[in-house]
């Protein structure tokens, strides 16, 4: 899924010389649009309110939480506008600076900044190599994991403790980042509560959840207002909330925590074997041959929306296996039709005579 090959997906693009300026304004204009609506319709007068109450924001079952993929689109555009000013290395500097600030700033993430630097990598992979050549200098790497530490553990703070909670000091800085990143790769992290709950599982099946990892797939890329107003029910719960007795080391529950039970924790646990079997097979299928289409239409379009796919559903896929494959082949079908529309507002508006390859 995420071997994006410039052969496959460059073969009908356009060069990089061309204009991407008008998917940029698109890009930014609809995702911090979206971001801001969220808040909005959250009740947030501004920017600090939001921060200060950041995770209970982020549990909560958000009528429009659908909105908050406008950080993303609104990043992935910063993401374009590096790639477009390739020649002039203080305007990528400004992008890189402003996407990684709004990606501390708008994502409920932890780590948001990744939102901005892997589909940046990606793009420049594919399309830029003067940008690898360029921010992949020890001198810019050094500081740039500097900055994702320190990030990280600010991010931290503000999301467990409200943003007037935050401790400016290095060393607490330091200590909440560590602490972050052992949830993650730790031996005592994500995957000590996978190893518990196959274990679990395995000698007592009556804990399997009988096929709700599998709908949960599908109910919860619809958006929650379209569960309450049009089906008049309330949206069906996340299949991995309160899953303590499964993936904790002492059985603790948090009815606030979605655990995550890595891929092959997601497809063992509706029907053990069986399902990890059916559930790898029909998803690498389905992953295999989305690739195939976009490699086969080609252009800047699919490209964009294939990038934006892969580096968000990769990460999300290695912590809850195919939970969320439709909610990020939706953000990616989001960033075409945003390309598409300012391909034609463009030619609309602007250059009526000239001639488009995308």
């Amino acid at each position: 899924m995420a071997k994006i090959g410039p052969d496959d997906l460059l073969r009908e693009n356009q060069p990089i010389s061309s204009d991407l300026s008008h998917y940029i304004i698109g890009l930014l204009f609809v995702g911090l649009g979206m971001k801001v609506l969220a808040l909005y319709l959250g009740g947030f007068e501004n920017i600090f309110s939001y921060l200060d109450n950041l995770y209970d924001y982020d549990i909560s079952a958000r009528t429009y939480g659908l909105l908050d993929l406008g950080t993303n689109i609104a990043l992935f555009g910063c993401c374009i506008a590096t790639i477009h000013f390739q020649r002039n290395a203080a305007a990528q500097l400004f992008w890189v600076l402003t996407g990684v600030l709004l990606g501390l700033l708008l994502s409920t993430s932890k780590s948001g900044i990744l939102h901005m630097l892997l589909p940046l990598f990606f793009l420049a992979k594919l399309m830029s190599p003067l940008t690898i050549s360029r921010f992949t200098r020890w001198y810019v790497v050094l500081p740039g994991i500097a900055i994702f530490l320190a990030t990280l553990g600010l991010k931290g703070q503000v999301k467990y403790l409200g943003f007037e909670g935050v401790d400016w000091s290095p060393l607490v800085i330091i200590e909440f980042a560590w602490f972050v990143l052992t949830q993650r790769v730790s031996a005592s992290g994500l995957f000590s509560g996978f190893v518990n709950l196959v274990n679990r599982v395995t000698e007592n099946s009556s804990l399997q959840l009988g096929g709700a990892a599998l709908e949960g797939t599908f109910s919860g890329v619809i958006p929650r207002f379209v569960w309450v107003n049009f089906f008049d029910m309330e949206k069906p719960d996340h299949p991995f909330r309160g899953l303590g007795e499964l993936l904790h080391p002492e059985f603790l529950v948090d009815m606030n925590a979605t655990d995550a039970p890595l891929f092959v924790g997601y497809a063992f646990i509706d029907f053990g074997w069986i399902s990890l079997i059916a559930y790898s097979l029909v998803g690498g299928m389905i992953l295999g041959y989305s690739r195939k289409l976009a490699s086969l239409i080609g252009g800047n379009r699919v490209l964009f929306a294939y990038v934006i796919f892969a580096v968000g559903f990769g990460p999300s896929m290695a912590e809850g296996g195919f939970l969320n494959m439709l909610y990020y082949l939706g953000l990616g079908f989001i960033v075409y039709l945003i390309c598409l529309l300012s391909e034609y507002l463009v030619r609309f508006f602007v250059s009526p005579k000239v001639s488009w390859k995308s």
